[in-house]
């Protein structure tokens, strides 16, 4: 559990303070030489930058009704952008579940099945994929304003969460309810 100043909060509890106290600080940086195709000349993000962005991508979900209970399916690899939203969706207590692009449309709709998300975030080169897997999941990129959602949060709403990474077809599934999220799935891993 993540602590700051002996108070439980959650991961993007404790950005947001880091955030505050130093908002130039360096969060991510990826230099020239990472080559990557997306960002051919680097970048740069400081702790500031990033808060911004979280607080406009929060606003926006809060706006659409996506809160504590929600859940949220993320597909945007590891880009910048795919961190702020990810924290935003933390930020309101939203079940997050990442997706693996390497996956086939199958094994995506028997998790979608599983997890039911509200929304679908990805990145638009991944749009296809989700289709394939579920034609009725609303989908946004990453710069979109999410649609309103369909089925309000319900506090202590349970949510599935996966264990090893998004494997398909996976038996272990974990019932978590509005306890620490982040604490129960860390025991369920070291136990199994």
């Amino acid at each position: 559990m993540t602590t700051v100043d002996g108070a439980a909060v959650s991961p993007a509890d404790a950005f947001i303070a880091r955030a505050r106290r130093t908002p130039a600080a360096p969060f991510l940086i990826a230099p020239a030489s990472a080559e990557l195709a997306y960002a051919p000349s680097g970048f740069s993000h400081a702790y500031g930058e990033m808060l911004d962005r979280l607080e406009t991508v929060r606003q926006g979900l809060a706006a659409a009704g996506y809160g504590r209970g929600s859940r949220v399916a993320l597909l945007m690899e590891n880009r910048p952008e795919f961190f702020w939203t990810w924290l935003a969706l933390n930020s309101l207590g939203v079940a997050i579940h990442p997706l693996n692009p390497e996956l086939q449309a199958a094994d995506l709709a028997y998790q979608f099945s599983v997890v039911e998300p509200e929304l679908a975030i990805a990145l638009p080169a991944h749009h296809r994929l989700i289709r394939a897997a579920n034609a009725t999941l609303p989908l946004i990129a990453p710069n979109e304003p999410p649609p309103r959602c369909a089925r309000p949060p319900a506090a202590g709403r349970r949510f599935p969460a996966r264990r090893g990474g998004c494997l398909p077809r996976q038996r272990h599934v974990l019932q978590l309810g509005e306890g620490d999220v982040f604490q129960s799935l860390a025991n369920h891993l070291i136990r199994n």
